[in-house]
């Protein structure tokens, strides 16, 4: 008996030190991640004066340059190997043929991004890997991270927390970010950093164009299309910019906060003064507003009146659109009818029936204000195909439309 108690206060013994080593090390690690994200702030805000010293004080505190020099990629120059991965999941995969289309278009885009560097004096090589990668999980502006995370691991990319410094050391390149593509319809997106040794990346759904715009927000620079004030600002001040549209060219302000000139300009410093008031409290609201998921009543969004769901801002799902005079009304993808929809416009005249991006596609009916219609076959807005064609006063021709 002596014995088996011996042997039972051995054990429990052991199992006390076992868990007080356990408390120990996790209370140890504990303060020691602490005291690290503790002095990594203070490094970080360090850092952020030393770097926006650069800046004139007058624009230092301006939201533009909230991004200005931080992360991993601070500026766009030197040696850049862009990593891309071609990402399957749930909702969409993509074919060979595809995916080599997209390089092909990938490598306009960077090439154009080379030569408007030299333009300004800048060196810049451009480089990409291709990867492709299984993932899983929500993928929206305001929720990535599972699905970033999952595509990182499956692509056997290096962790997450430290993806551009590590792929940065294995390339052996200045900077280097990832973009990972989505084959399919939606509103492409940068993550970006207001610290130091963050991890920046880019979502491309399948339009190549917004890849310009995109890999420079990851290097510092800031939309201009929001609000309407700023949009305005940016018309008059920097026209023809990047940042307000996917097609535009590099202007003073980004080609400053990328780090293509030490210099801004007149026009540059001239938007920054009227945009000074805008606090990024401000902004974040405003963008919140812009990427906003759900459903919406009489909401204004760019020149059209919309009442029903929203995804990432885009008019996704049914609902209800007005524009000088004209209504769309049906099932909305990616900002246009796409499937069964009626579309009114100005004048009276009146369309039911089948959608495909936008386009009057399939069977329907258009009605003129005068009474006249025609029902039938739709091609690309045109009507083309079997109908008929019916008039006011009740004569009618049915047969082959040819658009």
């Amino acid at each position: 008996m002596a014995a088996t108690k011996s042997m039972l206060r051995k054990v429990l013994i052991s199992l006390g030190s076992i868990v007080l080593s356990f408390v120990v090390y996790f209370s140890f690690n504990g303060i020691t991640d602490y005291l690290s994200s503790t002095l990594g702030y203070v490094l970080n805000d360090n850092q952020r004066t030393q770097i926006l010293s650069r800046v004139p004080e007058e624009f230092r505190n301006n939201y533009f340059f909230s991004s200005f020099g931080m992360g991993e990629c601070e500026s766009l120059k030197g040696d850049l190997c862009v990593t891309v991965v071609f990402v399957d999941d749930e909702l969409s995969s993509w074919k060979t043929e595809e995916a080599d289309l997209l390089k092909t278009e990938a490598q306009k885009v960077f090439e154009k991004m080379k030569g408007d560097a030299a333009e300004k004096g800048i060196e810049l090589n451009v480089t990409a890997v291709y990867k492709t990668a299984q993932s899983s999980g929500d993928l929206s502006i305001g929720d990535f991270n599972t699905w970033v995370k999952n595509a990182v691991n499956s692509a056997e990319l290096p962790q997450y927390s430290k993806l551009n410094a590590k792929l940065e050391m294995e390339y052996g390149v200045d900077n280097a970010p990832v973009v990972f593509c989505v084959n399919r319809e939606g509103r492409s997106f940068a993550k970006t950093s207001t610290i130091t040794n963050s991890t920046e990346f880019v979502v491309l759904y399948n339009d190549v164009s917004s890849l310009y715009h995109e890999l420079c927000h990851v290097f510092g620079a800031v939309d201009f299309y929001f609000p309407e004030e700023v949009k305005t600002l940016a018309e008059t001040h920097l026209p023809e910019s990047i940042m307000n549209a996917t097609g535009g060219e590099v202007d003073d302000l980004t080609a400053y906060l990328i780090g293509w000139t030490d210099t801004l300009s007149e026009k540059a410093q001239q938007f920054l003064t009227a945009t000074n008031h805008l606090t990024e409290s401000d902004m974040e609201e405003y963008q919140a507003d812009e990427t906003f998921t759900g459903y919406v009543e009489n909401k204004r969004i760019g020149n059209v009146i919309y009442t029903g769901n929203l995804i990432d801002g885009i008019l996704n799902g049914e609902g209800i659109c007005e524009e000088d005079g004209c209504i769309w009304k049906g099932n909305f993808k990616n900002g246009v009818l796409d499937g069964y929809g009626t579309y009114t416009d100005e004048c009276g005249d009146v369309y039911k029936g089948d959608f495909v991006e936008g386009e009057k596609h399939g069977n329907g009916k258009y009605t003129w204000a005068n009474g006249d219609f025609y029902e039938g076959q739709f091609k690309n807005g045109l009507m083309h195909g079997q109908g008929q064609l019916t008039w006011s006063d009740s004569t009618y021709y049915v047969g082959d439309f040819v658009e």
